[in-house]
């Protein structure tokens, strides 16, 4: 599991440079500049996580456990929409 960590740590610091130097060569508005700072290291801090999840769904499928994949996935819907509805009020 060092791999997809490493991975995700390299893609999180390519992401969280890459956003902020890329996001100046598209626009020069302040405004958009400062939504892009607010958000790319939200973006950028989760890539660890992801390249973790990408290994696992490929552990899953390899080993055709489709069952649990859809399993894993719908419990993860239904807190994300919990929190969702939460921080909607």
């Amino acid at each position: 599991m060092r791999f997809p960590t490493v991975l995700g740590l390299v893609l999180a610091l390519i992401l969280g440079i890459g956003l902020h130097v890329g996001a100046r060569l598209f626009t020069k508005d302040i405004d958009v500049l400062h939504l892009n700072g607010v958000g790319s290291p939200s973006v950028a801090a989760t890539q660890p996580i992801n390249a973790l999840a990408f290994v696992f769904d490929g552990v899953n499928f390899g080993a055709s456990d489709f069952a649990y994949s859809a399993y894993s996935m719908v419990t993860v819907a239904i807190f994300s929409i919990l929190f969702l509805f939460i921080l909607l009020f």
